[in-house]
This record gives C-alpha cells, sequence and structure tokens, in this order.
C-alpha cells in the first residue's frame, strides 16, 4: 500500500458509516474491503444493493479525485451473486480513462471467496483543482 494513503477512511462519513478500509493503491487503480453487517442486510439477509452501490461509488470517487475534484457523474451496477452478513467484499477500481473533464473507471467486487459479486463502470466528471492528498484528509 503507498504510504501516503491511510487505510482508515473514518472521516468520509458514509465510508465510515461502513467500515469501508483502504487496502492498496497504485496510479490507476485503488482497492477497499468492507465487512457485510447484519445492519446492511436487506429483507433476505443479503447485502442491500444499495449498499453494494454505495462501496462501487466510494471506491470509483476516492481514485478520481487523486487527479482533481471530481464527482460521480454516472454510475452502472451490474449485480452477480448475493453476498451474505460476514462476508469480506473487497471493491477494486480501475482509472481506464482520463482526460481533461472527465474520467472513467471499471469496478470489480469480489468476496472473500474470489466470486464475483459486483460488476461497476462509472463515469466522473472534474469539478474544480485537486484537494488536498488523501494523507492530508485522513487522520494518520
Amino acid at each position: 500500500m503507498d504510504n501516503d494513503h491511510e487505510s482508515s477512511l473514518a472521516p468520509d462519513s458514509v465510508a465510515g458509516r461502513l467500515g469501508i478500509e483502504r487496502v492498496d493503491q497504485d496510479a490507476d487503480r485503488l482497492v477497499l474491503r468492507m465487512v457485510v453487517r447484519d445492519d446492511m442486510a436487506n429483507l433476505h439477509g443479503f447485502l442491500h444493493g444499495g449498499v453494494l452501490l454505495t462501496l462501487v461509488d466510494t471506491v470509483q470517487g476516492l481514485l478520481a479525485n487523486d487527479r482533481g475534484a471530481m464527482v460521480t457523474a454516472s454510475v452502472s451496477t451490474e449485480f452477480i451473486r448475493p453476498a451474505v452478513v460476514g462476508a469480506v467484499l473487497t471493491a477494486t477500481a480501475r482509472r481506464r480513462h482520463a482526460g481533461r473533464s472527465s474520467a472513467v473507471f471499471d469496478i470489480e467486487v469480489a468476496d472473500q471467496a474470489g466470486r464475483l459479486v459486483a460488476l461497476g463502470q462509472s463515469r466522473s466528471m472534474r469539478i474544480g483543482e485537486p484537494p488536498p492528498p488523501v494523507s492530508e484528509r485522513l487522520p494518520g
């Protein structure tokens, strides 16, 4: 993991509440982890789709913002298989295109057995100058 980045995302209120942690990052890839808790389950006992979509949006959003202030313009997520309470999910975002005003990302979410849980694609658009480095925004 890059030493400039902290594993805790607690100051991001949504990511912090969901227990999302940073695992690894390089120039065009970011990996986050989240454990599925009881309070994240839908009426069938599986991870709620909105929580899974939040994980997809969070991993691409953090990667997008390392090159400038960006917001999600669109996100599409295919739910492949349900994740059960207790599952450890790993979300990996890869930057596929980075232009002056927008960027495109592919996202994969897998469980601890390596089974694909979701696939996503998103586009972010630039809204301003780069924010401070992650190491200055997260506690260390």
